[in-house]
């Protein structure tokens, strides 16, 4: 986002470069694998909690 100024008078050199954001395919693999995982676990059958109650 350098090239963005997300505050009025930001010159963008206050953040140290160990706090700027660096995608990496590591952890964008995993994320992609958890979102899978969710999505399938949504069309799995659930039991209705309160049947019978």
């Amino acid at each position: 986002m350098h090239r963005f100024e997300p505050a009025l008078d930001h010159d963008g050199t206050a953040a140290p470069a160990r706090l700027a954001w660096l995608p990496a395919p590591r952890p964008a693999l995993a994320a992609g694998m958890l979102a899978v995982l969710c999505l399938l676990a949504l069309s799995r059958p659930s039991e209705f909690l309160y049947f019978q109650f």
